[in-house]
């Protein structure tokens, strides 16, 4: 695109995304003191399933924890192409969309072993269920080397979902050198999208994959960066809601209800109550 990381989030933070293998305990309130950290994805599904009773405890803990520390928080879920699009989709829509967290987001990565089960049609027909069932489009996680092999050309569909991005510049954040690494991050040439997102600005990037912040357990946990104004206004409900100066233009109507029509009407209510009564003398 042409432009810095810090002409994505020019209003960045930081959060940290999270599974059974950071086990229950991470330091929320140690975290959010910094002032970076405001945001947290926990894993919630693989495939349909939630997994064991411990998995499944796991990320309730995480996913409480983090709420009652004050992060935005969201869910996660592991895409198996091996599995049905529309039982995946019911499944992960169970439980609707808490306009107090950040939407569904799908986690498009795949082991070897099933890489030549991925398509497009299959990653459309789940969007789209999960569009017909919710109104709302989920996000999407992937990297550029993964969906440009399984997603090549343009997709109307995929195109809808704001997009998560994964690469990895190598500048490493440990302990009190988030601040450090942030401003690298920033400084840096955004990195390539894939093909479907190349001319969109992503919700998010994961950008410390491996060892960004060691926990007292020694298990990582991967950073990632994002615009606190931006990624708040998936969730309405959360805290008090500020509108930002530059609002995200959906210019797709398709017919759907999506994250950015439903924002922008409590945007104006709200804006209509903070200016008092219309004066109609």
């Amino acid at each position: 695109m042409g432009c810095t990381a810090r002409q994505w989030f020019p209003n960045a933070c930081l959060g940290v995304d999270t599974a059974k293998w950071q086990n229950p305990s991470v330091p929320w309130s140690a975290l959010l003191d910094t002032g970076l950290f405001k945001f947290a994805s926990v894993k919630w599904w693989h495939g349909p399933w939630r997994g064991d009773a411990s998995t499944q405890a796991c990320a309730e803990q995480q996913h409480r924890e983090a709420k009652e520390a004050g992060f935005l928080v969201g869910r996660y879920a592991w895409w198996l192409p091996t599995q049905s699009s529309k039982s995946q989709a019911d499944a992960w829509t169970d439980i609707g969309w808490p306009s107090d967290e950040m939407p569904l987001l799908l986690d498009f990565e795949q082991p070897d072993a099933v890489k030549g089960q991925v398509t497009k049609s299959a990653a459309e027909e789940l969007v789209s269920r999960i569009v017909d069932k919710t109104g709302v489009y989920p996000w999407i996680y992937s990297g550029k080397w993964w969906a440009d092999a399984w997603f090549p050309g343009e997709s109307e569909i995929l195109v809808k979902c704001r997009y998560w991005h994964a690469a990895y510049p190598g500048i490493k954040a440990k302990g009190q050198e988030y601040p450090k690494a942030l401003e690298e991050w920033l400084s840096m040439p955004a990195p390539s999208l894939p093909i479907v997102w190349d001319s969109e600005v992503p919700i998010g990037w994961q950008a410390d994959g491996d060892h960004g912040l060691l926990l007292p357990n020694g298990v990582d946990v991967d950073i990632d960066v994002a615009d606190w104004d931006e990624i708040r206004k998936y969730a309405p409900n959360f805290g008090p809601v500020t509108p930002s100066l530059e609002r995200y233009k959906n210019d797709r109507n398709d017919g759907v209800v999506t994250p950015y029509e439903v924002v922008e009407t409590l945007w104006e209510e709200t804006m209509k109550k903070a200016d008092g009564p219309e004066d109609v003398s």
